[in-house]
């Protein structure tokens, strides 16, 4: 059974490089119950591989595509489109420079780095919305900015972070103005309708320490919106307007402290450039609260004492581009299974040895401990962490340590000039396989000299997900022989012939097409425990299991009791 599955993948693999398709990319995710219908659909004597297992069945089968001149060449995700933003492996190398911005690999449906991007950004706006406790009184938490940011980091937005956190949502006032107004549950059933663009400080505190804003007249902006929406909603002299307007008060005055805290090391703008009395938080919006952005300065002296172009500037931290590269050697493409292996781990050797060497650095770590940094190597670490690429430098890592599981496979072939005399005779090798292949664009069906275009988007095989929805739609299954034959026919037949009705599912009382979510009623559970059970009055019970899928429109319809009978199910099929 491998060497089929073998062939047919290789065989998917040549018709899209005959296709045009330039890279094919691989996931070795072994399936988890519930996630995938058709892959639990199989016999049970059919067990699912192991992760270890799969990558080597992938190996394998790699082997043999480059073995016919099909892959010209194997990478991992993280060496493909990852490898050039790391700043751990380009550290010493006078040829490589970190960016400050990673860009996005290409997008895949489904892919691992997307779900794990999206994972990584909710756990952080999660973290960054926690707020201290709120202090009896402001006498409690004095901004000194001179003692507050003596040791701290140098990026401004983080400044401003910390004023947000530490001080202002801390007020004893602030306390209505964390989070979003939940209107629902106040019952402010006209909110809405009123306050157009709501705002919180858990909201503006959030996206600073995310690097979402471009300079710091948007934050005051922002700030200023809270409150003014606060007073603009609720009438004078109500408690929440009162609070709104001496809060704001309040963080007006310590935006301005601020402000003179970087006039005073040295920050010019073209507005606080003029001195004297004139400095306001205003004077600094065009500060950048990116967060790669720092103070620099070239020396301790007074603002007075010299121009303004030799003190404090805010420069960004990492450059924006990256010549290096990275090469390896092909002839391992063709050394089997082995070889392969070797490609996936490029520079990580370690993972060859069976996990030995991150067995022994897991050790090392649980016996050291963690130790108390200084000030000056928190103030390091946190102006590196500070970075606009802070959510792909988490992916990245992600990434990295799955580096052996993620496959970038090349199709196109390299200039004749640079081929070897071995990749010369697999590319002959390929084009002998494909000879007689059908590579004609799936979207298109010809029957009796007829150009069909197909009637549904998706086409049945277009995107996995799709596959997914029509194999249950249609209760496919392999974990018989007979429903085995009958399964891959019926997908045969919709392949071959897009127009068939069937495919976008029809709703049992109006007879229209469903459209994004169907409704399924419930009734195999019991049908399968009849038929499985030895009591006779269970075996002889008479249930209706006609099948019955309905339109949104027909369920609001139903009475609550019938509700309970049926499931949403997602449809992803449209007509054209």
């Amino acid at each position: 059974r491998t060497h089929v599955y073998h062939e047919i993948l290789v065989a998917y693999i040549a018709t899209a490089r005959a296709r045009g398709f330039e890279y094919a990319h691989i996931w070795s995710c072994p399936p988890t119950r519930g996630n995938s219908f058709v892959f639990w659909g199989h016999p049970s004597t059919q067990r699912t591989p192991s992760k270890e297992l799969l990558l080597k069945w992938y190996h394998n089968a790699l082997s043999l595509a480059a073995n016919r001149g099909i892959v010209t060449d194997v990478k991992s995700l993280y060496e493909h489109s990852f490898k050039k933003f790391d700043i751990k492996q380009s550290k010493g190398k006078e040829d490589s420079v970190p960016h400050s911005v990673i860009v996005a690999p290409p997008l895949l449906d489904g892919d691992f780095w997307l779900e794990e991007a999206a994972r990584a950004h909710s756990a952080s706006v999660t973290r960054c919305v926690r707020a201290k406790k709120v202090v009896a009184s402001i006498d409690e938490i004095p901004f000194c900015p001179d003692d507050v940011f003596r040791d701290h980091s140098k990026c401004p937005v983080m400044q401003v972070s910390t004023l947000i956190k530490d001080y202002i949502m801390r007020h004893p006032l602030s306390s209505p103005f964390h989070q979003p107004v939940n209107a629902v549950a106040l019952k402010l059933h006209d909110y809405h309708d009123i306050i157009k663009k709501p705002m919180d400080l858990g909201t503006i505190l959030t996206q600073c320490l995310l690097g979402d804003y471009d300079n710091f007249q948007d934050v005051c902006s922002d700030l200023d919106l809270v409150f003014k929406n606060a007073m603009r909603y609720n009438p004078k002299k109500h408690v929440i307007h009162n609070m709104a307007d001496e809060l704001w008060n309040y963080v007006k005055e310590k935006l301005s402290d601020l402000a003179n805290y970087w006039y005073k090391i040295g920050v010019r703008t073209p507005l606080s450039s003029k001195g004297g009395n004139d400095i306001t938080y205003s004077s600094f919006g065009d500060i950048r609260m990116q967060l790669s952005s720092i103070i620099t300065a070239s020396g301790d002296t007074k603002p007075s004492s010299m121009p303004s172009q030799n003190k404090h500037l805010i420069i960004p931290a990492c450059p924006t581009e990256d010549p290096s590269g990275s090469t390896h050697d092909s002839n391992l493409m063709f050394q089997g299974p082995e070889g392969i292996t070797k490609l996936m781990v490029g520079e990580d050797v370690f993972l060859l040895d069976k996990r030995h060497a991150q067995k022994e650095a897991l050790k090392k770590k649980k016996k050291g401990g963690k130790k108390k940094k200084s000030p000056d190597q928190a103030a390091a670490a946190d102006n590196e962490k500070a970075r606009e690429s802070w959510l792909g430098d988490e992916v990245l890592a992600a990434v990295r340590r799955l580096r052996t599981d993620i496959f970038v496979c090349q199709l196109s072939p390299k200039p004749q000039i640079q081929m070897s005399n071995i990749e010369r005779e697999k590319e002959k090798e390929f084009s002998a396989y494909v000879k007689d292949f059908e590579v004609s664009c799936t979207s298109l069906t010809i029957t009796q000299g007829i150009i069909q275009n197909p009637c549904t988007n998706p086409g049945v095989a277009d995107t996995r997900h799709g596959l997914l929805e029509f194999s249950q739609y249609c209760n496919l299954q392999f974990d018989t022989i007979r429903r085995a034959k009958y399964s891959t026919a019926m997908l045969l037949y919709y392949l071959k012939h897009p127009n068939a009705s069937g495919i976008i599912p029809s709703c049992s009382h109006c007879k229209g097409d469903i459209a994004e979510v169907r409704w399924r009623r419930i009734n195999r559970a019991f049908d399968e425990r009849r038929r499985g059970t030895l009591t006779l009055s269970i075996r002889t019970t008479s249930v209706d299991m006609s099948r019955e899928e309905v339109c949104g429109s027909c369920y609001e319809k139903m009475s609550l009791e019938r509700k309970d009978q049926f499931i949403p199910i997602r449809v992803s099929f449209l007509r054209n």
